[in-house]
């Protein structure tokens, strides 16, 4: 596999890196969202004065970001360690992920009986353990589809490249690189491939959930409403396209810390800039 890339992997580099990228890119992001973007929010929209304010709705775009991130920096260090990496490191992503959206379950009970002043009566506290639950299951769901993808897409690219080794296809198959990146978007690259069927999936989710509120809302009755949906509908085709972007940004630069240069020690953050 190391032949498709531009330069072989330090693996053991790139365990120790994968801890890095995943506290930064993963974990951060949801601390922030949980343990300040959240209650910022929460207290704008508790103020008759900022409800629906650009204030408020900046705020509540830039959460979603949070989570797009986390989400779509999780996913990228999936695709590469599928592909490039050993079964452990993929593993690692996996259960990293899984344990910071754990970890935001406490965290989430706890902002809000800061906010609110207390946990609230019993059945207050059984339905935000309920929310919390069923929002983590949703999480699981979506990282064992993206698992699955990459997996497939892993499994089928490594049977591909196995089969370089015999010289009559050889001979009648020109190999490219597949890292770094030669185009943008690449179909027929395994990662690209992977992350376009990863983000699809996230704007898959988003439409299905924009849906069910429109239905549950009702019908538009004005011009105006129906701009505003089709603004909202906009801006989840633009989320789905930004966590693309974002998993191809991650994947090079995750690639830019762990690849062997010359010998050398490779930095964390490329220096090729």
């Amino acid at each position: 596999m190391n032949r498709l890339l531009e330069s072989p992997i330090d693996t053991a580099r790139a365990k120790s890196r994968l801890f890095i990228f995943l506290s930064l890119l993963c974990l951060l992001p949801v601390l922030l969202n949980t343990l300040l973007i959240v209650p910022i929010y929460a207290s704008l929209e508790s103020n008759v004065l900022y409800q629906g304010s650009v204030t408020s709705v900046i705020i509540k775009y830039l959460q979603d970001f949070f989570d797009l991130c986390a989400f779509s920096s999780s996913y990228a260090l999936l695709i590469f360690s599928a592909l490039l990496l050993e079964k452990k490191q993929n593993a690692t992503v996996a259960i990293f992920y899984s344990l910071t959206f754990v970890l935001q379950i406490p965290l989430k009970i706890l902002i809000n009986a800061l906010i609110y002043g207390s946990l609230g009566n019993d059945l207050e506290i059984v339905m935000d353990a309920v929310y919390l639950s069923v929002y983590f299951a949703l999480q699981m769901l979506q990282l064992l589809a993206v698992y699955i993808i990459t997996s497939i897409d892993a499994g089928k690219f490594k049977l591909y490249a196995a089969s370089l080794d015999d010289p009559k296809i050889k001979s009648r198959i020109e190999e490219k690189k597949i890292l770094p990146f030669p185009k943008l978007i690449d179909w027929n690259n395994p990662l690209q491939r992977s992350a376009i069927k990863m983000s699809a999936l996230i704007l898959a989710i988003k439409l299905i959930t924009r849906i069910i509120n429109d239905i549950s809302y009702g019908a538009p009755e004005s011009l105006g409403e129906v701009l505003i949906m089709v603004v909202y509908y906009l801006s989840d085709v633009i989320y789905g396209a930004v966590a693309y972007f974002i998993a191809i940004f991650v994947i090079s630069r995750f690639y830019d810390s762990v690849k062997k240069k010359n010998g050398a020690e490779a930095p964390l953050s490329s220096d090729s800039n």
